[in-house]
């Protein structure tokens, strides 16, 4: 009888516990709203034209977009910053890369560039200012199509 009550007691104690924790964690206020400081905002770039430039002479031109994951509230405060370093570095990093073959691009090439061009912004704005840099578009162009006007 008393293993009876006491195992009572125990049963009680427990609904009653777990009720009121639930209660707890179930009325906080923030709980479903996102930290404003995870929110982020894709600032996309005009697309650029570079020139590729190899054995001093010009190859043909690579024309690209991308896409920038950027906080939002650093896209308010820091916008055309955003887009003017971004436009150098992305520009840069297709001008200064002589290691690929703009004609044959690899995925893990494309996955390469976007990473330099996050590391060019992140040392200009700061390392936190660009999550993730994505390239929305690329196309290499020879130097005889664009003379012809061949290029589509």
């Amino acid at each position: 009888m008393i293993r009876d009550l006491l195992i009572a007691i125990l049963a009680v104690a427990s609904t009653v516990g777990g009720g009121s924790v639930a209660l707890v964690l179930g009325n906080r206020g923030d709980a479903g709203k996102p930290d404003p400081r995870m929110q982020t905002e894709l600032v996309k770039l005009e697309p650029i034209a570079v020139p590729v430039v190899r054995k001093g002479g010009l190859q043909g031109y690579v024309t690209v977009q991308v896409s920038l994951s950027v906080g939002s509230e650093v896209v308010k405060s820091r916008r055309s910053e955003i887009v003017a370093y971004g436009s150098e570095a992305v520009l840069r990093s297709i001008y200064e890369e002589e290691r690929f073959d703009f004609t044959a691009l690899q995925t893990a090439e494309l996955s390469t560039l976007s990473k330099r061009i996050e590391k060019l912004i992140g040392a200009r704005l700061g390392p936190d200012v660009v999550s993730d840099a994505a390239i929305v578009g690329l196309r290499f162009v020879s130097k005889d199509e664009a003379r012809r006007g061949t290029a589509h």
